[in-house]
């Protein structure tokens, strides 16, 4: 039976036949208990329709009218029922308000005046939080909650209409004592955590023997007899609650100061408490809530914990101690976090390893333990999909780096396999033939072809559709169709296809061995452009770019192609083979090379814009997220890495060069958020070392022999080659 089918007066009768059912047990049970008694007769058949009609079509109502008559506080069930059916208020109100009203109005008759206002703010503090104890001020409540005689045990609502009805916001709050403030009350309980946490956190908290002591070696009963209820609520949940309290962030505030002081120690805590991984996602949605002006301060140091504990999280997540110890040391030297928690490195260290200044871009190293080399891809929800040679297949959160799932190989595979971005595999058998299955299932969905020939190029166009070559028929580019089976299209080509490439639309870019390039329409079948390029440039890669570019590699070159004229605007050449390229969402070309370099170029002014070296890693597969803006790479020795390619410590040094030919005296701010540099007689330029956005020019004229900021940053101080002393207003 289909529940939105049932008749109105079937549901009526249904209701009536509950109601009749609930007041005979109440009349039994009032009578069993009482000298005074109610005739047997009561409610009457005619309450009875009154309060169905009422009711009609939630049960609940009729559920909730009966627990607040039958309620043995105040024992009362004529009284209660009558209160329902003559409230004049009630009439034409929402079914919400006929069903909570009766119970809420009820408790204002039973107090004095200064009783009931302390009443209410009891209420809203209790019942709008489930932080704080309970006690006995909800007996008179138990129509709507479901209160527990184990004061240990949690106060439940009996239906989640009440908690719609508490905090309705077109309700007026003057007029009606009991609603709740949803943000005032989520700011609330958040302070209220971190009141809790400030008490409670400190360094090993556990007692642990030392520093590499695993999590797994400390005894369960210990943590729990640590984190009481309340205080593991509060490490776990005073974010959420902060998030819709409908607070931001700004310098000094009660999140920045709690983070400056007990940062390392919330992060113990959490490693303790299994939650470390939530760590990241925790300090990426505080740099989202920190004001960019009145935040600044706040935002830098968010933004430095988050590499902190992206590079940091797997460690801490076994050992918690090392927190203190190897992540602290192997930050880099000017991270404010390891700057702010200097003091709490063993003194046991005496010698501090090398490390580099600052961070660069590389966000998080992820072990994959797959090395026969990966083919990488981004699903639009922003997982990364990896998928080895040996057919194991892994998929990755990348704002964690925690692997969510992993598929073993599947019978008869070979290296060749294509993923598309709605969580479909291709994978090209032994025999020839290929296998469409559902990685979020793990199930087979559909076998193509025939076992006529080894597959060589394999890829996914539009949704639903498969285009394939193989050895037999080298010349020849199949397109299928997933859902049928079929074989649509075929592209004939005279000489043999070594590579393919998808757009997003209706493109299909096919290269040959001869250096030519054809791109195809896939609905009509036409071979719509050849592309020319040298004989001896065998296509070995083809990728369409977010605009109307294509770029082809062979070997050291990557040719970018302008699709709408068909010739060739540029050529990269790089020093080694290239075994990967990928493209930016702002259309910059990722290339990487064997030598374990990955370069990032203007693919339009055809400059190199960044290299992301000093791994001898060889780099097999690139791919950018368009849903995160982060770019992956897999190495053959089964290490995928993550990286901001927005990000880099030689980002404000290549960028002032780009805008100034000459740099004499630099001087850094004491709080280390501006730079002011001098560009002899270009004048000082002040940059933002957060944006790496200049934010002052001052035009001098002749060269300088010294710059100096005043101590609160708002003042610069210069002497000119005439020894003359002057002071500049910098703006901050």
């Amino acid at each position: 039976m289909v529940l939105q089918d049932i008749t109105i007066p079937t549901i009526e009768h249904d209701i009536e036949a509950f109601l009749k059912g609930a007041f005979s047990t109440i009349r039994a049970e009032f009578n069993s208990q009482n000298m005074a008694q109610i005739s047997q007769d009561w409610p009457g058949d005619e309450k009875i329709e009154r309060l169905a009609k009422m009711a009609v079509p939630l049960l609940i109502f009729a559920a909730t009218i009966c627990r607040f008559v039958g309620d043995t506080a105040d024992w009362d069930p004529q009284g209660r029922l009558a209160n329902i059916l003559e409230d004049k208020a009630l009439l034409g109100a929402s079914q919400l308000d006929q069903t909570y009203l009766p119970v809420l109005k009820r408790l204002e008759t039973q107090q004095s005046r200064p009783q009931f206002k302390k009443f209410c703010g009891d209420f809203r503090l209790i019942i709008g939080s489930i932080v704080l104890d309970i006690d006995a001020k909800l007996h008179n409540l138990h129509s709507v909650l479901s209160v527990p005689s184990d004061s240990s045990l949690p106060v439940r609502l009996l239906h989640l209409s009440f908690r719609e009805f508490l905090i309705d916001s077109e309700k007026d709050i003057n007029n009606h004592w009991f609603r709740i403030d949803e943000e005032q009350t989520h700011g609330m309980v958040s302070a209220r955590c971190l009141e809790i946490l400030s008490e409670s956190l400190k360094e090993n908290m556990c007692s642990m023997g030392y520093p590499g002591m695993k999590r797994s070696e400390v005894d369960p009963t210990k943590i729990e007899g640590f984190f009481p209820s309340h205080f593991r609520y509060g490490c776990l949940y005073w974010v959420h609650h902060f998030v819709h309290s409908g607070k931001r962030i700004h310098d000094n505030d009660a999140v920045h100061s709690f983070l400056r002081k007990h940062l390392l120690h919330w992060f113990e805590a959490l490693s303790l408490l299994r939650g470390i991984n939530h760590s990241i996602k925790f300090i990426d949605t505080f740099c989202s809530l920190a004001e960019e002006r009145r935040g600044r301060e706040a935002l830098n140091f968010l933004r430095d914990a988050k590499r902190f504990i992206l590079q940091n999280w797997w460690i801490i997540n076994e050992a918690p101690l090392q927190i203190y110890s190897s992540a602290l040391i192997f930050s880099p030297q000017k991270s404010i976090v390891r700057v702010k928690f200097q003091s709490c490195i063993p003194k046991w260290i005496r010698r501090l390893p090398k490390t580099a200044q600052s961070w660069g871009a590389e966000l998080q190293k992820l072990e994959a333990h797959m090395r026969s080399g990966m083919n990488l891809v981004f699903l639009p929800d922003g997982r990364l999909v990896s998928a080895s040679k040996d057919g194991t297949i892994a998929f990755w959160d990348i704002v964690t780096g925690e692997k969510l799932k992993i598929f073993e190989p599947i019978y008869d595979h070979t290296p060749i396999m294509a993923i598309s971005t709605d969580g479909l595999i291709a994978q090209a058998l032994t025999g020839g033939s290929i296998v469409i299955w559902d990685i979020e299932t793990n199930e087979i969905i559909r076998k193509l072809g025939r076992d006529d020939g080894q597959v060589v190029n394999l890829g996914f166009m539009a949704i639903g559709l498969l285009a394939s070559t193989t050895e037999s028929s080298a010349k020849t580019v199949k397109i299928w169709d997933i859902v049928t089976g079929d074989i649509l299209k075929e592209f004939e080509h005279d000489e043999p296809v070594s590579a393919l490439g998808f757009s997003s639309g209706e493109q299909l870019a096919s290269g040959l061995r001869d250096g030519r390039i054809c791109i195809w329409d896939t609905v009509s079948g036409e071979n719509t452009m050849v592309l020319k390029g040298r004989p001896s440039d065998r296509v070995d890669i083809l990728i369409f770019s977010p605009k109307t570019n294509l770029a082809s590699v062979s070997l050291y070159l990557v040719k970018i192609w302008d699709l709408m004229t068909g010739y060739q605007i540029k050529e990269l050449e790089e020093k080694e083979v290239i075994l990967s390229v990928c493209f930016t969402s702002n259309g910059d070309l990722v290339s990487s090379l064997r030598n374990g370099t990955i370069n990032i170029w203007n693919a339009v002014e055809g400059e190199l814009l960044k290299s992301l070296k000093g791994y001898k890693e060889v780099i097999v597969s690139v791919a950018f997220s368009f849903t995160d803006m982060k770019l992956a790479s897999a190495s053959l020795e089964g290490i995928i890495r993550l990286w901001d390619p927005a990000e880099d410590s030689e980002a404000l040094e290549a960028k002032i060069n780009r805008n100034s030919g000459y740099i004499g005296l630099l001087r850094v701010s004491p709080d280390l958020k501006y730079i002011a540099i001098d560009l002899g007689r270009d004048g000082i330029q002040i940059w933002d070392t957060a944006t790496l956005e200049k934010t002052k020019s001052l035009e001098i004229g002749v060269p300088l022999e010294s710059i100096a900021f005043s101590p609160d940053g708002k003042w610069l101080a210069f002497t000119k080659s005439t020894s003359s002393r002057y002071y500049a207003d910098t703006g901050i």
